[in-house]
């Protein structure tokens, strides 16, 4: 893997791991207030801080974190408040669209 320079939010990268959090922050969600499911609203939500790991290039996971703070070795994680993650913080892509490999991610990062 050649040097690069990554940004503060990324906690670890391999060639096949890519780890990074993001601060608590009022962020858009795409749902109905009604929860049909079908209804996208963009209406702006309270989210806590997150960490996402993405593995190879089809599996993404996300969990809460308790503080708000970059984390390290030993900080408490909580399951995520979403409705497409499993018990081990699994995301449910779907039919979402995925990057090839699991190289420095497209979203989530700066």
């Amino acid at each position: 893997m050649a040097p690069e320079i990554l940004p503060e939010t990324v906690l670890m990268r391999t060639p096949e791991v890519t780890a990074w959090w993001t601060p608590a922050a009022v962020r858009p969600m795409f749902f109905s207030e009604t929860s049909d499911g079908k209804t996208l609203n963009g209406k702006a939500y309270p989210h806590p801080p997150l960490v996402f790991v993405v593995e190879g290039a089809h599996g993404l996971s996300v969990r809460a974190l308790v503080e708000n703070r970059r984390p390290g070795p030993r900080s408490a994680l909580s399951i995520a408040p979403y409705w497409n993650v499993n018990e081990v913080g699994g995301v449910c892509l779907g039919s979402m669209a995925t990057p090839r490999s699991a190289g420095y991610p497209a979203w989530g990062v700066g």
